[in-house]
């Protein structure tokens, strides 16, 4: 199974023309790279274990071989390009990618029947936390066979200000990570 190299990098430049609230003051060179390092060592022992994971749990491939995660500041993190915050751990890029292998093309139509059906089960919720149960749902299998329970409920307390992601984490609870990942990767 082929897996992408994660690439971790401070850009300046991405720094300068990314939209934030104006209560961010800008971290020092210095600071900056040492977030970079910090992230590249707790990703280094098991990045490859988690990439690997993902790919097995989602029944899916990577498309890319080198992937470059992005770190700035006062930013929410994204996957495309995959960006992160100064405060970001090794969770947030994994939660990231989590996204990023659900959206190539080619998974996305692999995909697409199992992913409606779920989101018709769960049609009263918001098109985030939709999104969220899957990605949450396939996090928890991650946090479980390469960390712990105790991050992974650490994780999901860190999340809970923001009411899309505590619904879908309360929902994978109540319904089961294992289920939902079946439901997903049905005929896979």
């Amino acid at each position: 199974m082929e897996i992408p190299k994660i690439i971790f990098k401070w850009a300046w430049t991405l720094d300068k023309r990314l939209a934030r609230d104006p209560k961010w003051e800008e971290p020092s060179r210095e600071h900056m790279m040492g977030l970079e390092k910090r992230i590249r060592e707790e990703w280094e022992p098991v990045g490859e274990d988690i990439l690997r994971e993902m790919s097995k749990i989602t029944k899916l491939a990577w498309h890319e071989k080198d992937i470059t995660c992005y770190i700035s500041y006062g930013i929410t993190p994204f996957s495309h390009p995959l960006v992160i915050s100064g405060n970001s751990t090794i969770h947030d890029v994994t939660h990231e990618l989590i996204h990023r292998i659900l959206s190539y093309p080619k998974n996305k139509v692999k995909k697409f029947e199992n992913q409606n059906r779920l989101w018709e089960r769960y049609k009263e919720e918001t098109d985030s936390c939709k999104i969220h149960i899957i990605v949450h749902a396939i996090h928890s299998a991650i946090y479980l066979k390469v960390f712990s329970q105790d991050e992974l409920d650490a994780n999901v307390k860190r999340s809970q200000p923001y009411s899309d992601y505590k619904k879908s984490w309360d929902i994978v609870k109540r319904d089961g990570y294992e289920n939902i990942i079946a439901e997903l990767t049905k005929g896979s």
